[in-house]
């Protein structure tokens, strides 16, 4: 089971994913993504997994395809809040912390976006 709450900051996309981050949230995500971002509503995106309780390899994928787009079709920028170990190496190891920064919180993110 998972729940994706999002709101906008200004330009800034915040999802933050509640539960199990697998292939439906994944989708779900995506979703949301290229709707915000294809309407020109947000510039920049920020995960926050603080109440993500797991990740399997369909939903660490979507949250991989969902950073590209934003980084590569958009040229925003994408932050992640919340991570454990576990995710951090998980996201380390498939590329997406290569992509996007690894933050302690939203706090941080979005300062770090309004300085751009």
């Amino acid at each position: 089971m998972f729940n994706l709450n999002k709101h906008l900051h200004g330009s800034t996309l915040v999802i933050k994913i509640e539960g199990y981050c697998n292939q439906d949230a994944g989708d779900d995500l995506l979703k949301i993504i290229q709707g915000e971002f294809e309407s020109g509503s947000s510039k920049h995106l920020v995960f926050n997994f603080s109440l993500c309780n797991g990740v399997n390899s369909p939903g660490v994928a979507r949250v991989l395809e969902a950073t590209e787009i934003v980084t590569e079709d958009f040229n925003g920028r994408v932050y992640l809040c919340g991570l454990d170990k576990i995710k951090t190496s998980f996201f380390e190891m498939v590329g997406i912390l290569e992509l996007a920064e690894a933050v302690s919180g939203e706090e941080e993110a979005l300062k770090l976006i309004a300085v751009d």
